[in-house]
């Protein structure tokens, strides 16, 4: 596991490795975060338990989480300012699992179906500026879209953000990258390329940039 610090303006920090003795998928958020700007923290699935480092021992903060293709912790979905999990299962289902201030995980709510049709699934944050956590997906034919949050675990409409993203490898939250104060999104391409798409704060893009290369290794 790799860890680059971000410094903001659109630059990282030397890197810290550190490393996990478990087979594991490392996910981000953390269930302790707090706020949607709060900073991601880091977990990871060994098994079926999901797994949150600790200053000391690992601490299991779940179980039966293997069910899950898709899992992300990122962000408050609830307005309590406690970063909340989401999971979608490879039917498609969509589930959220309310957080604690003590990072214990509530029992899981399925909030709908057809989510299959999506490749990626995250909260990046407030990414349309009304204070409230967003999520973002890309579908099977690069479609990305934005369903705003309304702070109460559920979503308005969704709306169409730009095209074309299938063409890369990953698509990732970058909370605010930039220094800006609004959320950005990054996106890693099959050549190993990191992109940063800089939020307008309004739901939308500003122009991007390549702000690395050898990314290929994460994918």
């Amino acid at each position: 596991m790799a860890l680059l610090p971000g410094l903001g303006g659109g630059l990282f920090g030397k890197t810290g490795l550190s490393h996990i003795s478990a087979d594991f998928a490392p996910l981000p958020g953390s269930a302790t975060g707090r706020g949607p700007g709060a900073p991601l923290g880091a977990m990871y699935l060994s098994g079926s338990s999901l797994v949150e480092p600790t200053p000391g021992d690992p601490r299991v903060i779940g179980k039966g989480f293997n069910i899950f293709r898709t899992i992300d912790a990122s962000s408050d979905l609830t307005g309590d300012a406690i970063a909340d999990l989401i999971g979608i299962t490879p039917a498609g289902d969509f589930y959220l699992y309310t957080s604690t201030s003590t990072g214990a995980i509530g029992r899981g709510v399925r909030l709908g179906s057809g989510w299959g049709a999506f490749h990626t699934v995250f909260s990046p944050g407030d990414f349309n500026g009304d204070t409230r956590s967003d999520l973002v997906a890309v579908d099977g034919l690069g479609k990305l879209w934005l369903y705003p949050g309304n702070g109460r675990g559920g979503f308005g409409a969704r709306v169409g953000i730009g095209t074309g993203w299938a063409g890369f490898g990953s698509v990732l939250p970058m909370r605010d990258f930039s220094g800006d104060g609004k959320v950005d999104i990054g996106a890693i391409t099959t050549d190993g390329k990191l992109r940063m798409y800089p939020g307008n704060g309004r739901g939308g893009f500003l122009t991007s940039s390549q702000i690395g290369t050898g990314w290929g290794i994460f994918l």
